[in-house]
């Protein structure tokens, strides 16, 4: 079968850089304008509200995996049911659970956030639960495209909604503060939902379906959430890693720390995502070879991990030695912390970044056993061990005990998955040498497409 791995990787590639600039761009527009202390607050913001995927039952989890399987028996008409339930899932779930939490998060601001802060951060509160809400909205309709094979036009969708946020924030927060960075990225899930929705329905092409029909169907929803109750145990513990080590940090440190590691943080798992980007595809991939073609899954597997290593670690290293030249183009000054959260998050996100074959192969098989035994250890430890840190060496300490407690996590998911499926955790020779020819003829490809380019030039 052809999984378009290749098409697929080199637009989730695109995605990762083009939205990368734009991050970068707006948190330095951001931080210019208002300060770093306001991208603090709405970190926290964005933090609370995000305690609400407790709530989770797991939709839109598997979706691209069921969508897949749909596809390949060639039922058309079951893989936009499986879409549609679980956009109706969605919506309804998150929008009573942000109804249902917004006085309880109303009220929990007072004990996180300085008296100073206080009313600024419950204004922003109505506008992070929509962006919430719309967020997994958004989740859902992604994930069916990548369920399609196209991960490219999921990248297309995401670059184009990822602008509009960038471009709604240029023109408003200087005249609405953090409000207009709040309704930009709330406008940003808007589009890339509608978005990804229609082309969704325009490659699927079940032509005797009306665009607008939506469809809640009961079998489907059992199996979507049967597999997804398997993963939401998985997404609650992923999920409560970040407020975890945030909270900490804002409580110990204060929330210029907190600014500070957010976009250093950022930063990180940016550069992170042009490496693991590409690997979206290995779900469905994988989960189609699970079914038709197991001796398959270790050739991929291994080209997955030799590319990841190959192309992750000189990335990560290149971002912590260039984290002083960032730090003074984004903040307009060298900041130490900013050089320390950026060195030490490249090994605990280089680590995290070679497992995520395995992680995903658990997945696209069903058995996650192993997934939740490290996203444990990673989201109990690192809050935990970032406490005792925190208080004996200040923020260092409490960043140093999150990317140990990733790191860690990341290999005790890899070696115990590649135990379980009989499968070397790191790529054979051939695997490796078979890589670099691909890189350095992708790099060759490229040198001679820019020469070419030049030359058409007046």
């Amino acid at each position: 079968m052809n999984f378009n791995l290749k098409r697929n990787s080199i637009w989730a590639a695109i995605e990762v850089l083009i939205t990368g600039i734009s991050i970068f761009l707006l948190y330095r527009f951001v931080a210019r304008h208002l300060g770093v202390r306001a991208l603090g607050i709405w970190s926290l913001v964005l933090t609370t509200t995000s305690l609400a995927r407790l709530g989770d039952i797991g939709a839109s989890a598997g979706l691209s995996r069921f969508v897949a399987l749909a596809m390949a028996r060639g039922e058309r008409i079951k893989a936009r049911t499986y879409m549609e339930t679980a956009t109706i899932t969605n919506v309804v779930l998150f929008g009573m659970l942000g109804a249902v939490l917004y006085f309880p998060l109303w009220w929990a601001l007072a004990v996180l956030v300085p008296v100073s802060s206080l009313a600024v951060t419950r204004d922003l509160l109505p506008y992070a639960i929509a962006s919430f809400v719309f967020m997994n909205i958004n989740a859902v309709t992604l994930s069916a495209l990548i369920g399609l094979q196209r991960s490219d036009l999921k990248s297309l969708v995401v670059i184009m909604a990822m602008c509009i946020q960038l471009v709604v924030a240029v023109v408003i927060v200087p005249r609405f503060g953090l409000t207009g960075l709040a309704l930009g990225q709330v406008g940003q899930y808007v589009v890339s939902a509608a978005a990804s929705w229609v082309l969704f329905l325009r490659e699927i092409d079940v032509r005797h379906r009306s665009w607008f029909h939506l469809r809640f169907d009961r079998q489907s929803f059992r199996e979507l959430i049967g597999f997804g109750v398997r993963l939401q145990a998985l997404n609650v513990i992923n999920f409560l890693y970040e407020p975890g080590i945030k909270l900490v940090l804002s409580a110990i440190c204060g929330l210029e720390a907190l600014g500070t590691f957010e976009m250093a943080n950022r930063m990180l798992t940016q550069v992170r995502q042009v490496v693991v980007a590409p690997t979206q595809p290995l779900v469905p991939a994988f989960a189609h070879l699970w079914e038709t073609d197991r001796a398959g899954i270790g050739p991929l597997y291994w080209k997955a991990v030799a590319n990841l290593i190959l192309i992750g670690g000189p990335l990560m290293l290149a971002t912590a030695l260039f984290s002083p030249e960032v730090s003074v183009l984004w903040l307009g000054r060298y900041n130490t912390l900013f050089v320390a959260f950026a060195a030490i998050g490249a090994v605990g996100w280089f680590i995290n970044t070679v497992s995520v074959p395995s992680y995903l192969l658990g997945i696209s098989s069903g058995m996650v056993r192993w997934n939740i035994v490290g996203s444990t250890i990673a989201s109990a430890l690192a809050p935990l061990l970032g406490i005792i840190m925190g208080y004996f060496y200040g923020p260092i300490g409490v960043i140093t005990a999150a990317m140990f407690s990733v790191g860690l996590g990341a290999l005790t998911v890899q070696f115990l998955n590649c135990q379980r499926f009989a499968l070397s955790p790191l790529p054979r020779l051939a695997s490796l040498r078979e890589a670099i020819i691909d890189l350095l003829c992708s790099i060759a490809k490229l040198g001679e497409a820019g020469k070419a380019l030049v030359g058409r030039l007046p």
